[in-house]
Formats: structure tokens, sequence, C-alpha cells
């Protein structure tokens, strides 16, 4: 039998935000747990609270109350740089709207992530990006900039660089909403081998049924709880 280890726990978070004179409490009392390599897909409707856990998860927003750890680090209790130092190399972002530069190519782009990381050499950082590109099928596009290609080929490199840190978890949110169905089963097909071959976490926001359909395990939350 194979056990998968626990690579984020999240135990009893709680977050409330104030707007003008209202109390909104957008989390209740989160417990999760994501596993090494799962596939998995957070749903729920506007409001329900999964772009705050999102956001959690992620480290650009912390909570009131609870605890989170990422492996054996207490994430919590880490400076503001040392959470910026964690989502460089542990945490990768896909977004709806690629948030690609327009003015860099897709070998640019993708390279944007390692140039904090002064512990690489040009030659691996190089080699980091073309394996990353050539992952997503888009060697023979390297110095297209993001203007000369589809939407379906703009995620591609969204992905790659979300990858080319060698990250432990992928958060996408709504990574499907701007394509059309065929380029969507694409993606997903993509994401799927990915996981698979890289082993790395993906934790997808979605409403779409066609990637909601293929993952591994749903997480609906609603009011701000899991259901």
């Amino acid at each position: 039998m194979i056990v998968f280890m626990a690579l984020i726990e999240l135990k009893n978070i709680k977050k409330t935000y104030t707007l003008g004179e209202t109390q909104i409490q957008a989390l209740r009392g989160i417990n999760l747990q994501l596993h090494e390599g799962e596939f998995a897909a957070l749903i729920g409707t506007s409001g329900s609270g999964k772009s705050t856990l999102l956001h959690i998860l992620g480290t650009i927003d912390d909570p009131d109350e609870g605890s989170f750890t990422m492996g054996d680090q207490n994430v919590l209790s880490l400076s503001e740089n040392e959470k910026s130092y964690l989502r460089n190399k542990k945490i990768g972002f896909i977004f709806q709207s690629f948030h690609l530069v327009p003015v860099l190519n897709i070998y640019e782009n993708v390279e944007l992530p390692l140039l904090i990381q002064s512990h690489l050499s040009k030659k691996e950082r190089h080699e980091r990006i073309l394996q990353s590109i050539e992952n997503v099928g888009l060697k023979d596009f390297l110095h297209h900039p993001p203007n000369k290609l589809s939407g379906g080929q703009r995620q591609r490199v969204a992905i790659a660089r979300a990858l080319v840190t060698h990250p432990s978890l992928i958060l996408a949110d709504e990574p499907t909403a701007n394509l059309d169905s065929a380029t969507t089963h694409k993606i997903v097909d993509l994401l799927m081998e990915l996981n698979t071959m890289m082993k790395v976490t993906f934790l997808f926001c979605t409403h779409d049924e066609k990637l909601m359909s293929r993952v591994q395990r749903q997480i609906r939350i609603q009011d701000g709880v899991i259901i």
C-alpha cells in the first residue's frame, strides 16, 4: 500500500474581514490536509471562502487563528522575507489571466522566478528553463512574445513558469476559465501528466466541470467551512 505524506496541514484556520461596520467571517475553522503528489480541486460558490483559503495556502495572507504547517515548517512563524523565500522555492502559481509580462518572450517569462535564486548558476538556470518549456511542448517558441501565442499556449507558458522552480505545491486559480473546451482538455491532460512525472501537488480553485471530473479529490467549501 502506498502511503502519501502530508505536505500541507491546516488546523482550525479562521479569518475575519472588516467591511465598514460589518465583520465578515471568511473562514470559520478550516481543517485540511494536502498530500504529496495529490491532484485536487477546491470547489465553492462566490463568497464561500475559497479565495481566502487559497491566499492563506499561498502565504499571501495570514489567518487570525489556527496553525499551518508545510512539511515540517511552521509557516505562520515565518517572517515576511522567509515567506517570500518559501513562495519562490516551494509554491508555484497559475492564474486565470496568465499574468505574463508582454515585453518579455517565453524564455524570459519562464526565467523570472529564478532570477532571485542566487544559488543557481547561469548554466543550471538555463537548463531548468529549457526543460520546463519543453515539458509543456513549447520548445519551438522560445523567443515568441505572449501576443504571438494562443490562449492555450499562454497558459502553457504560465505552467512552465510555475514549475521551473521545482515547487512542492502548485496553486491554480481558475486555470481553464479563459480557454475553450478543446484547449481545456489539452491543458488538463498536460497538468495530469506533469503531476505524475514531477510528483508535485496540485490544488485547483475551479468551477470548470471538465476539470472537476478529472481530479483525484474534490474539496468543497461552503460558508467558510469544509463540507
